[in-house]
């Protein structure tokens, strides 16, 4: 009696590229993680273990009064995002719509919408922007 021994179809489907130990959807092909096909992750942040990096705080000189902008908050960003500029901005030609404003005189930290009234009333009133920014 002989006995017929069966190949396993999938057993021999591995990626094509040396070293690699991953499945491969065909036979001599690669897998997912070298597929040429794939696009490239275009959000992917290099970061350097060890190294923290700060945002650049940019210090802009505002008048008297109330800042002329539209502002909101969000709970997993410090500062608050511009939203809208009004005509009535001294500075609007500083700043751009999805910067953050992230401390007042360079030492009051924007956390509530109260916090942007420190010193509106101080003729050296001096705001820290940083730039952009990602919902």
């Amino acid at each position: 009696m002989s006995y017929v021994r069966k190949r396993d179809p999938n057993a021999s489907i591995y990626c094509s590229i040396e070293g690699c130990k991953t499945r491969a959807k065909r036979k001599g092909g690669t897998c997912q993680k070298h597929d040429p096909n794939k696009p490239p992750d275009k959000r992917k942040k290099v970061q350097t273990p060890g190294v923290v990096h700060y945002p650049i705080i940019i210090p802009i000189k505002v008048q008297i009064g109330k800042l002329g902008l539209g502002i909101k908050f969000y709970s997993n960003q410090q500062g608050a995002v511009i939203t809208t500029i009004h005509d009535s901005c001294s500075f609007k030609d500083q700043i751009n719509i999805g910067d953050r404003i992230v401390n007042i005189n360079g030492s009051h930290a924007v956390t509530k919408l109260e916090d942007l009234s420190i010193g509106m009333n101080d003729p050296s009133r001096i705001i820290g922007i940083v730039k952009g920014y990602d919902v």
